[in-house]
């Protein structure tokens, strides 16, 4: 997975990602209400499972996920899961400032390292 994707997972599973809620607490963020809807505290939960102006995302996401994907320890433990949940981050843009989550999930093209020129020394 790559390094931005398992980031915003692990930030996500420990409650402590970019968001309005866990912002406002560390006094990153002038409220901790969400911003897309105003409705509620932006937490993990609502914006994973509530926000409204999020629906037409996470329609897509539970279609492709099936039964059981409707609570927060199996979205964010299961590789299906995590999957969904970063295309639906993605979609929803909410991370673009601080986790290229979008980048990431594009395929990235294999590194190539020429090889040394015969009787150079590798450098360490």
């Amino acid at each position: 997975m790559p390094r931005a994707s398992a980031s915003i997972i692990t930030q996500l599973r420990i409650g402590h990602p970019p968001l309005n809620k866990h912002l406002h607490r560390i006094k990153r963020h002038e409220h901790p209400t969400c911003d897309a809807c105003g409705a509620a505290p932006e937490s993990v939960w609502h914006f994973l499972l509530e926000c409204r102006q999020h629906r037409p995302h996470r329609e897509r996401m539970m279609h492709a996920l099936g039964r059981g994907y409707d609570r927060l320890d199996t979205l964010l433990s299961t590789p299906s899961g995590i999957k969904a949940a970063l295309k639906f981050i993605a979609a929803t843009g909410r991370f673009s400032s601080s986790h290229d989550v979008a980048g990431a999930l594009r395929a990235r093209p294999a590194r190539t390292h020429p090889p040394p020129a015969s009787g150079e020394a590798r450098r360490a």
